[in-house]
């Protein structure tokens, strides 16, 4: 069975715990989209803008009573500066983490990522009251400081995700940031109004809280490497280690292979997918909640459901893409490329495709719209089996160098994405949100096209490592002489198992003396590298013995289990299930939800925060096209806050974390490198948590760096903890977590905006900054950066990892990141191209949903929270679903590496515009379908963490933290410019305005998603396999005989 060493596996539980971690860091990071809501006095807005036309629904008088009206004065441009301003720290931390990942290690990174984060968050409240620059300000430090997360992710799992695992694991791993979205969403929603400390301050304490607590779960259990781990048993150590092959022996400090990087096609068609998703993401993330509110006209309650079912369908969409991935590639179905491609194209394009048709739904069609948006966001999730599992296919143990890179890239989708949307959004009509839609629309299909033609599932030559030459003889005879150890030792329990007949025992004896002496020579057959000799060596032999053993018919059948896998030719695997490193993607999971919590809860409680009457009296002069006008008994669910913030203001607001995002995505994967990625995902948890507490202070008179480093350093934690085979479900399900904490921020928000302590919207600031602080403290308790250092981790499990991962836990070079080569690769702009195209959908939701449903659907805040809360739900779902299918895709062979990767983006990419241009048309009596469309375009866009996320670690290996960090760099831009674009557009909240934002989306994942896909690759780069490894490797390889070479080598050990 595909799970029978995955599941209780040290590799598994290292994808829960990030899984939480994602859930956490996304938390963290989209709260703002919805608190915003709560936040920003939407009324006085509205009056200063002058214009109100082509929203659904009349005077909407019903619906005020449920509006949480905040007391913050900032318009649309504002806001979407505010929703963009994380990307701005956030681009430029990729490449500075990427270093630090590869010196310090993921762990240490991705602990600090959160930490930081979670004490950012716990701050935000204080400074939105103060400034909105100063809360903009803690939006750029908490980009910053999440710049490091997911290189460093991509490092980790570069170490622990075997390649038939990686999609699963993967997708799982980062279906997290989706719950995080989808908790976020509705949690925001009930602390906007319910919530202590004033409403939407709440959002920002309760997610920052939560946020410490992982970041303690993350130091306690996670190891950089399987050998590290402390709980890992020798089984699952060993597996990993034969699975990863060669790659298991490299060392922190070896050099990165920049320049083969960025001069390889492969790593440039990963960033285009890499963009391509992020644009979706970061698009939709940043501006779901102001979509709803401006288009759909949602009450709060009803704005947290509705956007957080996008993410919703996003989670489970990203497991599925997993799961689908890796089963065609373990059924041979498909190549690895192949399956990446599919993967992104079925994402991107979906998502485009939804999101397009939901721009088109009337103002009687709120359901239908949020049906699209939910299928767009939710099939997006394919992605993760696409471009993030492709990472890993090309980079190896260099995709968190490749993952900072690609995040560096893709933050100019959270730079720009919340502008436009401030932008075209100005008036906020469903004509604006129709033009954003088909604009993000054309984005993916553009790059999941580039990341299609580009990309491939093979390890790029840069990414392998070579063997040591130099004073290595003893290690090599005493290796030898264990693995020979081991094969006797496996042969006496074959003999001990069978009531045998002389038969069997001159068979035996004779095998047993060829073996041994072929072993011998075969060790000495070659001065460098001889591993793929000895594998594929071993692996014949090994079924040579099984037909040999067979033939004896008075045989009985084995009685043990080490001798069934010998008999029968199976792969030597370790349980995944009760893993250390399941149990690290749990950990991880749950710190990509806090994350996420503490990014997110500004997406909603801004819309408790800010007087939305009076920024409407000041912004415009008539409210048409707009849903629920004329539903006066309403109104009395309406939190209006006090603050006067313009819907400019608000994208600002929204835009803000990107900004501190943008610069500290480099610097999450340098200080894993440095002081390990434990310390990093820990300590930016915490940071982040902290200011979000500190959030409603300095909201209050006008409107951020740690949160950017968490990702490259969990690529930098997952290369050394993630076997190849278990890479994409681990790491899917650790990311996964982002969508958890999206999910929980926005029903969350909307019960604390309206019920909340500290005035409402302050308490969801509160909330989940206690509660990333809780994360925090819990990662640093059970996380190590390597499973070798892991102190709960089963001897077994440690040396499975190795084995898996081979050489690239053992080598001791300086890891140099090869920026040049980096960005002179093909493969790294796809990549980078579908990172950009999936941040920008998650972006522009995840920060604007609750506005969209409070624009657009006109919810009420409880169904605001359900329904913002429900893409990502489907996003959770859908990363882990498309993790576990890439995995299963790639382990079957039904599709190469690179085409699964493909394959994942596109389904995620793709179906993710078509949902949201979808949720765009749908009229005011169609509420509902709104709210499904936007919970399958989010849901979808899931897969994309089959697809782009895992590719950093397929072409970048371990620089895969550092490319990841260049791609969050990048895909900043979509944090920042999506929801300041969101705010400009949907400045009066109208259907036609969110309409036009969801087309402005649709078309940026639909052209990042074919760049992706031209240009991607599953190829480990040449840069990322070293310079000696360079010399006498074909980067044409493909990955499925390296992957084949890996579960050989398995073998080899009975």
């Amino acid at each position: 069975m595909f799970f029978s060493g995955l599941l209780g596996s040290s590799r598994f539980t290292l994808a829960i715990v990030g899984f939480i971690g994602c859930t956490s860091f996304y938390t963290l990071r989209s709260d703002v989209s919805f608190a915003i809501v709560c936040m920003v006095n939407g009324t006085a807005t509205e009056e200063k803008s002058g214009s109100d036309t082509s929203k659904c629904g009349g005077t909407n008088d019903t619906d005020k009573a449920d509006k949480v009206e905040g007391d913050l004065l900032w318009s649309k441009a504002q806001q979407g500066f505010v929703l963009s301003s994380f990307f701005w720290g956030y681009l430029f931390s990729q490449l500075i983490f990427a270093k630090l990942i590869v010196k310090a290690g993921a762990k240490v990174v991705i602990g600090i990522s959160i930490f930081l984060s979670s004490v950012v968050t716990l701050l935000s409240p204080v400074a939105a009251n103060i400034h909105v620059i100063f809360f903009m300000a803690m939006r750029i430090i908490m980009g910053f400081v999440q710049g490091a997360l997911f290189p460093a992710l991509q490092t980790l799992w570069s170490n622990w995700a075997p390649p038939l695992e990686r999609s699963l694991l993967i997708s799982f791993c980062y279906a997290g940031n989706q719950l995080g979205v989808m908790i976020s969403m509705p949690v925001s929603a009930a602390l906007c109004k319910y919530g202590f400390a004033g409403g939407w301050p709440s959002v920002y304490y309760v997610f920052g809280a939560i946020g410490l607590l992982w970041s303690a779960l993350w130091f306690f259990y996670v190891a950089d490497t399987p050998h590290e781990h402390r709980f890992i048993s020798n089984h699952e150590k060993e597996y990993i280690r034969s699975s990863l092959g060669h790659l298991a022996n490299i060392g922190k400090k070896q050099v990165i292979p920049w320049r083969a990087m960025f001069t390889s096609k492969v790593v440039w068609g990963i960033w285009c997918g890499h963009f391509a998703s992020d644009w979706g993401a970061y698009i939709m993330m940043t501006s779901l909640p102001t979509y709803m509110n401006d288009v759909l006209d949602l009450d709060l309650n009803s704005m947290g459901a509705a956007a957080a079912a996008p993410y919703i369908a996003y989670f489970v969409f990203i497991n599925i893409g997993g799961f689908l991935a890796d089963r065609i590639r373990s059924a041979n179905l498909l190549s690895t490329g192949t399956t990446r491609k599919l993967a992104m194209i079925i994402a991107m394009g979906g998502q485009a495709a939804f999101l397009v048709a939901s721009g088109y739904c009337g103002c009687g069609q709120k359901t239908l719209a949020i049906v699209f948006v939910t299928a767009g966001i939710g099939i997006s999730g394919f992605a993760y089996a696409g471009y993030v599992v492709n990472y890993l296919d090309v980079g190896g143990h260099l995709a968190g160098p490749l993952v900072g890179i690609g995040n560096t890239i893709t933050c100019i989708a959270g730079i720009i994405g919340p502008i436009i949307v401030g932008w075209v959004t100005h008036a906020g009509t469903s004509e604006e949100w129709r033009l954003v839609f088909w604009i993000t629309a054309a984005i993916l299909v553009v790059c999941t096209a580039f990341f299609a033609v580009l990309t491939t599932g093979e390890l790029q030559p840069w990414a392998e490592v070579p063997c040591e030459e130099n004073g290595s003889t003893s290690d090599e005879e005493k290796k030898s002489a264990a693995e020979i150890s081991t094969m006797i030792s496996c042969f006496i329990l074959v003999a001990l198992s069978y009531y045998s007949s002389e038969c069997f025992k001159e068979n035996y004896l004779i095998v047993l003396l060829f073996f041994t002496l072929l072993e011998l020579l075969v060790g000495r057959a070659s001065d460098r590298c001889s591993e793929k000799l000895n594998f594929t060596v071993y692996a014949a032999m090994i079924r040579a013995i099984a037909e040999l053993v067979n033939a004896c018919t008075v045989i009985k059948r084995p009685k043990s289990y080490h001798c069934f896998l010998l008999t029968f030719g199976s792969e030597y695997h370790v349980d995944l299930l009760g893993s250390a490193r399941l149990t690290l993607a749990f950990i991880g999971f749950l710190g990509c939800a806090c994350a996420y919590a503490l990014r997110s809860d500004v997406s909603f409680a801004i819309v408790c925060m800010v007087n939305g009457t009076a920024v409407k009296d000041t912004d415009s002069d008539s409210k048409d096209n707009k849903c629920g006008n004329d539903s006066s008994s309403d109104d009395d669910d309406k939190v209006e806050g006090d603050l006067l913030w313009s819907k400019g203001q608000q994208g600002y607001v929204l835009s803000s974390f990107f900004w501190g995002y943008l610069c500290s995505q480099f610097l999450g994967g340098y200080l894993s490198a440095i002081i390990g990625s434990r310390i990093v995902v820990g300590g930016s948890v915490l940071l982040s948590s902290l200011i979000t507490m500190i959030c409603p202070v300095a909201a209050e008179t006008h409107v951020v760096l740690f949160i950017g480093v968490l990702f490259p350093s969990l690529q930098v934690l997952w290369s050394d903890w993630a076997p190849p085979l278990e890479r994409s479900i681990l790491t899917s399900f650790c990311y996964a977590g982002t969508q958890v904490g999206v999910t929980v921020t926005m029903p969350i928000s909307a019960l604390l905006c309206k019920y909340g302590f500290a005035g409402g919207w302050q308490s969801v600031y509160y909330v989940f900054g206690i509660v990333g602080v809780c994360w925090s403290a819990l990662w640093f308790f059970y996380v190590s950066d390597t499973p070798a250092n892991h102190r709960f981790m089963s001897k077994n499990e440690k040396e499975y990892i190795q084995q898996s991962l081979g050489p690239m836990l053992t080598s001791k070079a300086k890891l140099k990141v090869p920026w040049k080569a980096m960005l002179c690769s093909r493969s790294v702009y796809g990549l980078l191209a579908g990172h950009f195209a999936s941040d920008w959908g998650a972006y522009i939701m995840m920060t604007s949903l609750p506005t969209y449903m409070n624009d657009a659907l006109n919810l009420d805040l409880n169904s605001m929270g359900a329904a913002a809360a429900a893409p990502y739900i489907a996003y959770f779902i859908f990363i882990n679903v498309g993790g576990f299918l890439a995995d299963k895709v790639r382990s079957a062979n039904l599709l190469s590496t690179a085409n699964t990767r493909k394959t994942a983006m596109i389904i995620a990419m793709g179906g993710q515009a078509a949902f949201l241009v979808a949720s765009g048309y749908c009229g005011c009596g169609q509420k509902t379908l709104v709210i499904v469309f936007v919970t399958l375009g989010i849901g979808v866009s899931g897969f994309a963490y089959a697809g782009y996320v895992v590719n950093y670690l397929d072409i970048a290996g371990q620089y895969a933290g550092s490319l990841i960090g260049i791609g969050n760099t990048l895909s900043c831009i979509a944090g920042i410019v999506g929801p300041i674009l969101v705010g400009c557009i949907t400045h009066a909240g109208t259907t036609a305005e969110w309409r036009l934002v969801f087309w402005i989306t649709a078309c940026i994942l639909l052209v990042l998603t074919a760049i992706f896909t031209l240009l991607g690759s599953s190829d480990l780069e040449p840069w990322a396999m070293g310079e000696d490894r360079e010399e006498s490797v074909d980067s044409k390889q493909p990955l499925g005989d390296v992957e084949k070479i890996s579960v050989a080598s398995s073998k080899e050990k009975f």
